[in-house]
């Protein structure tokens, strides 16, 4: 008798290895027919049905028992297929039709395709957040800032109002704040400059006002 899916996915996240592979011999044929019928191209096809179980893999410890697999698997391969027509300058069709696992997906909306949508768009902000202060911090080293330096770890990384941190660093509150919003408009300035896309950091669509 063959485990259901959610059975399969509690045992995943459990660690049972064996699981996986099940799951694995399950849905990659299927995917990777899917796959190859959109981009007609084998090698593409194979990339892309690996980054959608790697994408499962990732999620399983916060899918809700309420959704289901498959569809899980098919909206996630659906948006990386989109993806890389995108990148090849190929306009992604509307209709999926001749491709009945993708069109089960295709209406969108909230459920497993939004939240993968919305963990990738999260994954990205913090990766690129992390890469800017990187850069900010190395030039303030190198200008010897290390009032601002300060200032921002004990605002950022610890949490503190600005009252506490000035107190602490025996400055006056207000050249806290001044620190503060120079931070955060600077941090803006760079981000605006990587030209994400508009649903990265949203916020800032609006910030150039």
């Amino acid at each position: 008798m063959q485990i259901s899916d959610k059975l399969l996915l509690e045992r995943i996240r459990q660690g049972d290895s064996e699981a996986w592979t099940q799951l694995v011999a399950r849905y990659q044929g299927r995917l990777l027919a899917s796959a190859r019928r959109r981009l007609r191209d084998p090698n593409l096809a194979q990339d892309v049905v690996q980054e959608t179980l790697l994408a499962l893999h990732q999620a399983a410890p916060h899918l809700q028992h309420s959704w289901d697999l498959q569809t899980f698997l098919f909206s996630v391969l659906r948006n990386k297929i989109i993806d890389q027509l995108r990148k090849q300058g190929r306009h992604p069709l509307q209709q999926w039709a001749d491709d009945p696992q993708l069109a089960s997906v295709a209406s969108g909306g909230a459920g497993p395709s939004t939240w993968f949508r919305h963990q990738e768009r999260r994954d990205l902000e913090a990766r690129t957040l992390a890469e800017v202060l990187q850069q900010l911090v190395s030039e303030w080293k190198g200008h010897g800032d290390y009032e601002r330096l300060k200032v921002v770890e004990l605002m950022f990384v610890k949490g503190w109002p600005n009252r506490q941190v000035a107190a602490f660093l025996k400055i006056d509150p207000q050249r806290v704040a001044n620190i503060r919003f120079a931070v955060l408009e600077r941090i803006r300035s760079l981000l605006r400059k990587r030209q994400l896309s508009p649903d990265v950091f949203p916020e800032l669509q609006s910030a150039d006002t």
